[in-house]
């Protein structure tokens, strides 16, 4: 069974246990914060990221309490191959006008491994884009300029299948998923919602957090 190895070749790199007492969504919220952490990875079990709180993991109880840090969940027969990994799905209705630092997970993933941001709005019905989506979309074009990206279209069908039918269609690495306080990502984490919700993806997930201006 592969382990993450503590040896001289892990030199550019500090490993350091935090033991506590509380149950894990309140300790990794604590430490998160305490330690002022860039990024969670956790694990899921199984084939899938276990992000839905339908599923009452672990994982989706994290979620659910800490939407201040970038968290990438991967599931536990997902294997990485640099040569297989070509391209993250982004998934945007281009509503909102997205941060630099907020993207920077995102960029910092596709700079590392090569891969291209496919950029994807899903309409529900046919449409076009407004001003504003507009204008979003193009300051979503200059946010992007440091990687590869490439900008997609799915009509007539839900978010939710649009993004599953396209990950397995292009057999696509890793999805991003941009948790505002509301919208449809945000629903994954609420309780409330859970029956509305069948959402669970196959590849890694890379959740990025609204970032407020103070």
């Amino acid at each position: 069974m592969p382990r993450l190895s503590f040896r001289n070749e892990n030199f550019p790199h500090q490993f350091e246990t935090i033991a506590s007492p509380k149950k894990i969504p309140v300790a990794v919220r604590e430490i998160t914060g305490s330690f002022k952490i860039n990024l969670i990875i956790l694990g899921s079990k199984g084939n899938f990221a276990g992000i839905n709180y339908a599923y009452h993991s672990w994982v989706s109880e994290i979620l659910q309490n800490l939407d201040f840090c970038p968290i990438l969940v991967i599931p536990e027969t997902c294997k990485f191959n640099q040569n297989e990994f070509t391209e993250i799905v982004f998934p945007t209705p281009f509503n909102n006008i997205y941060k630099g630092p907020e993207l920077k997970p995102v960029i910092d993933v596709a700079k590392l491994t090569n891969a291209t941001v496919r950029v994807l709005e899903i309409q529900e019905s046919n449409g076009t884009l407004n001003d504003k989506q507009l204008a979003n979309k193009e300051d979503l074009t200059d946010l992007l300029h440091e990687v590869k990206f490439t900008f997609h279209t799915l009509t007539q069908t839900t978010i939710s299948t649009g993004i599953r039918l396209f990950i397995q269609s292009r057999n696509s690495s890793m999805l991003t998923l941009y948790r505002r306080k509301q919208g449809f990502f945000s629903r994954l984490f609420n309780q409330s919602m859970e029956k509305d919700i069948d959402f669970d993806p196959s590849v890694p997930v890379l959740i990025i957090p609204e970032i407020h201006s103070k």
